[in-house]
Order: C-alpha cells, then structure tokens, then sequence
C-alpha cells in the first residue's frame, strides 16, 4: 500500500467523498462484503476499487492513528502466521476501531491547520525542492491554493525563489542568495480557509577540498593545526568535527574557531576524518597523517623550527 503523494490525492479527492453519500461504511464492511453497506459501495465502484482503494485508505487510517496495530499485522504477514488467525485478528481490529474509523472522517471533514512549518532552506545550484501542503493543511474535501507575493525579509536578498502550486505540493526552484517570506491560503470545498506563514532561505552549497598535510609529524613536535576553512567553503553556520581512526597515533579535534589540531601520540599513521555540516548539508574528507619518532633537528630544534611553526599556523 505504499501511495505516492498524487495517489492519497486521488482518493482523497475521488473515492472517499462518493462513499460517503450513503454514510460512511463500517470498518467491518470490507472485512465482510455480504451487507447493505457492500451494496452501496458496489453502486459507486467496481469491487477491485473497493478492495483496492478503500483498502489503502483503511491503511492511512490505520497509519495515522494506530500505527503500532499496523505494525503488528505487517509482523504476522512475514512471520506467516496461518491466514485464519491473521483474519480473525483483522476482524476483533475492525470491530475495536470502527468508532475511532468514524472519528477520525469526522476530524478530516473540517479544513485544520498544522503548526508553521520550520523555515526551508533551499542550496543554490540544486534542482527543485518539493513540499507537500497536505502535512500542513488536512481535510477529506478538495483542496485549493493560493500563494501570496515573495517577499525578502531583509534589503540583502535578492532573486527570490521561484514558487509554484501543483495540486497539494509547492514546488521551489532556489535562485538568488537570502530569504524570503509568503503565506499559503488553503480553501477547501465547503469554503473553509486557513493561511500558513512560510520562509525559505537559499544558502550557497557546502563544497570541500582535498586535505593535505604534506609533512609528517613527529611525537617530539607535539601537534599540529590547520584552518578548515582552507579546505571547507559555503554557508555561513557550518559545524566541524573531527576524529582520528587510530587514536593510539595520533588524536583529532576542532577548535571553536574551526582550527584542526592534530595531536601525535606515538610512531604510525593515522586516518583523521573530518565532517562539515551545515542544515542538510553534509561533507566529509579524510587524510592520512605519518607520525615519526622524532623530528629532525634541523628542523624542529634549529634556526628553522620558527619557520616551521609559522607556516604550519597559516
């Protein structure tokens, strides 16, 4: 019974509100189809709709307000418990839930409102970003939309998103850089209307570069570190972490400034990978650093160790 969000849409819109002329049939009906209810379903739709259909609209019930009754029945179908008891446990279920069955059309008879929904943030570059009204905005009535004008929340955004409506879902397509406020208007067919607040920010994508430590470290050195913004680039807000796979050799850690510091502890090599995130952007590099007993003293006890330090600083 998985349904896209267009096939909800079509029952919504089609098969529930031409059974419901007659009133709406009791859970116990589909179970047993030999009653009057049968009978006036069968005057609206084919059987293979009824069982079809209705059936998957029973699932969204079930889905919505007894979620773990379906995944219980879902349990016996694939440990194959013997049809008789999976049936008898349908049954006792349709007749135990059939008030809340009619409770819950009662509730999607009138036009609710979710919460505002979080801002969305959409990456420039990406392709479309596609939201569902229908988790917003609930009734077994049809639907309509209309969108007020986008507007920046600041002077710095500019080219705004291009919006459009499509049956239930809002369609984003991100172009200039900010964020942007409209409402969405829901009318349903009994003229009911409600209106929902929505920001959308566009932000620049999360890109990374390879990671190169080109010298090796010593035990005797200590540590290193680096800047991650040489090698991380995009939004504003991202958030570093870091961890070595061979903590035995050498430790990893991100500083509040976003400063990688690479701590030796003992001769080897060490995998040290390090995440960037930022909203529903993820990137990941990872670098192999070489840890020697020693450093030479040339280099890390002479003239040249001030040198040293410094150009591993920038």
């Amino acid at each position: 019974w998985a349904f896209s969000v267009n096939g909800w849409e079509s029952v919504e819109r089609y098969v529930v509100p031409r059974g419901l002329r007659n009133g709406l049939p009791n859970l116990t009906t589909f179970r047993y189809p030999n009653g009057d209810q049968w009978q006036d379903l069968l005057n609206e739709f084919a059987s293979w709709e009824i069982e079809y259909y209705w059936g998957a609209w029973v699932i969204r019930f079930l889905d919505e307000r007894h979620h773990e009754e379906l995944s219980n029945l879902k349990k016996m179908l694939e440990v194959e418990v013997p049809w008789l008891e999976t049936g008898r446990r349908i049954h006792d279920l349709m007749v135990h839930l059939n008030d809340d069955w009619h409770a819950w059309h009662e509730d999607l008879a009138t036009l609710s409102v979710g919460d505002a929904p979080d801002p969305i943030t959409l990456i420039k570059g990406d392709g479309d970003v596609i939201v569902d009204l229908g988790h917003f905005f609930r009734t077994i009535n049809t639907l309509a939309f209309d969108m007020s004008p986008i507007r920046p929340s600041s002077n710095d955004a500019v080219r705004p998103p291009h919006v459009s409506l499509s049956g239930k879902l809002a369609i984003m397509l991100p172009r200039g850089l900010g964020t942007w406020e409209f409402t969405i208007t829901a009318t349903n067919g009994d003229g009911e209307s409600a209106e929902l607040p929505f920001t959308v920010t566009v932000v620049e994508r999360l890109e990374s570069r390879e990671i190169v430590i080109r010298d090796p470290l010593s035990t005797e050195e200590g540590r290193i570190e680096v800047s991650l913004s040489r090698y991380f680039e995009g939004p504003d807000d991202v958030a570093f972490t870091a961890e070595s796979a061979n903590a035995g050799v050498a430790t990893a850690e991100v500083t509040a400034d976003g400063r990688l510091v690479v701590t030796a502890i003992s001769p080897g090599e060490a995998e040290i990978i390090v995440r960037a995130a930022s909203g529903r952007q993820n990137a990941e590099r990872t670098f192999t650093i070489t840890i020697h007993d020693e450093c030479p003293p040339w280099l890390c006890k002479e003239f040249f160790s001030g040198w040293r330090e410094a150009l591993l600083s920038q």
